[in-house]
């Protein structure tokens, strides 16, 4: 953005969001909501003024992705994160309840006022740009391509029942119902993007093993002696992650975020086994 080599998210035309030198600025709003999520627990833990300025410029980061994802589940993260000190008191960030009023207090307020600059920057676009966030664009726009998706998955024959259209030929479907102009269109909900992809039995088990993965980072959370902040992260990530697949896509089918999968395992696993960050 800075130095204007960076690739628009979405074009040099209309639009506003900086996705950096990576192409797909859908997937790469979805690495950062979780991994500033995780960000956020660490630099509380270390209590590092350091720490909270990579965190900050981490979050500003994502927001200028223009992505809707970005936007709102960077606002997500550091919503869910106070309102947790709020209602629970924590074994591993041990804050007294002045401290975490306080926190929680001017932590809202710059939410809240963060909120407003970015909606006073997207205003300054086009209408592309306030549309798209829009409760009729947040709703109308996913709603007819699943309905394009739901078409092309009835009209399954037998081997696609089982093993789908392929990538491409899913795509490709799609894209001559919902807009021939186009060559490829994905329905950009992660669950029916599989479906459509893979079949319903092929499809059916990659969707259960996004589901164990989930199951696998949010139990520690639900065991008395592993309940803390960071199990509450890597919960509400989890979740974030899912519900991200379900509405937006890019998540089950972005490669990049494999590694930063891996550590919210390694995280999750520890927590079960050991109760504990020792």
């Amino acid at each position: 953005m800075i130095t204007q080599t960076g690739i628009l998210s979405y074009s040099d035309k209309f639009g506003f969001g900086y996705s950096g030198y990576y192409a797909d600025g859908n997937a790469l709003g979805v690495y950062m909501v979780l991994a500033v999520l995780l960000c956020i627990w660490y630099s509380f833990y270390k209590r590092n003024v350091f720490y909270f300025l990579l965190t900050f410029i981490a979050s500003v980061g994502t927001i200028l992705i223009g992505s809707r994802v970005g936007i709102i589940g960077i606002l997500t993260d550091w919503g869910l994160f106070l309102g947790y000190f709020f209602f629970f008191k924590d074994s591993l960030i041990r804050l007294r309840w002045q401290t975490r009023i306080l926190i929680i207090f001017c932590m809202s307020i710059a939410i809240v006022y963060s909120a407003i600059i970015t909606y006073e920057t997207i205003i300054q676009y086009d209408n592309f740009t306030l549309e798209r966030f829009s409760a009729n664009s947040l709703v109308s726009s996913r709603e007819q391509l699943i309905n394009t998706g739901k078409q092309v998955i009835s009209e399954f024959n037998l081997t696609e029942v089982l093993l789908g259209k392929g990538i491409s030929g899913g795509r490709f479907a799609v894209a001559s119902i919902y807009d021939p102009e186009e060559k490829v269109k994905n329905i950009e909900s992660d669950f029916y993007d599989i479906i459509l992809s893979f079949g319903f039995v092929l499809g059916g088990l990659i969707i259960l093993a996004q589901l164990f993965l989930v199951f696998q980072f949010i139990r520690p959370f639900f065991i008395k002696r592993s309940r803390n902040s960071l199990s509450f992260i890597t919960s509400i990530g989890s979740i974030l992650w899912l519900g991200i697949a379900y509405t937006a896509g890019h998540a089950f089918f972005s490669t990049q975020l494999a590694p930063l999968l891996g550590v919210y395992w390694v995280i999750s696993n520890h927590l079960y086994f050991n109760h504990d960050i020792q």
